[in-house]
């Protein structure tokens, strides 16, 4: 399998947050509910008067046959005594292509065509649905969160 990935969009900003974990599991609520996700990993732990959260959510939207954008979403908390709870939210975005081993020169013509032509039109659609989540995670975390940004 030939696979082609290309790096779309790259955000984070940490928050200041009054329940790490309330926050933490608002924010797993709202990528389940942008489209077809996958929990990678989703940890709440405390340690005495330290107290973490992680969440990794992977959204996949197909594009067409050979094309998906991912969209992994973040969520890392920290509460200690004397410092006020934060969140870091983290969104990266992929497009990945994906070519089966066909062999031959039809299909190696067929894999050319689709870079030259397709690829540019299923960047154009992956970075119109990139801007589209960030606008949601933007009002998500306006809400989210009452206190300014770190």
């Amino acid at each position: 399998m030939e696979r082609v990935v290309e790096d779309l969009h790259a955000w984070e900003k940490d928050f200041r947050a009054a329940d790490i974990y309330g926050s933490t599991a608002n924010f797993t609520e709202f990528v389940f509910s942008l489209g077809s996700a996958e929990e990678e990993e989703n940890i709440y732990q405390t340690d005495g008067p330290e107290k973490s959260t992680i969440a990794r959510i992977t959204v996949t939207e197909r594009l067409d046959r050979n094309a998906s954008l991912r969209l992994h979403f973040a969520a890392e908390g920290v509460s200690r005594i004397m410092q006020p709870p934060t969140v870091k939210i983290r969104l990266d975005a992929k497009l990945e292509l994906e070519f089966s081993d066909s062999t031959g020169p039809a299909y190696e013509s067929y894999v050319a065509f689709y870079l030259s032509h397709m690829r540019p039109r299923v960047k154009d659609i992956a970075e119109h649905s990139v801007d589209a989540a960030m606008a949601k995670l933007q009002e998500f975390l306006k809400q989210e969160f009452t206190l300014k940004e770190i």
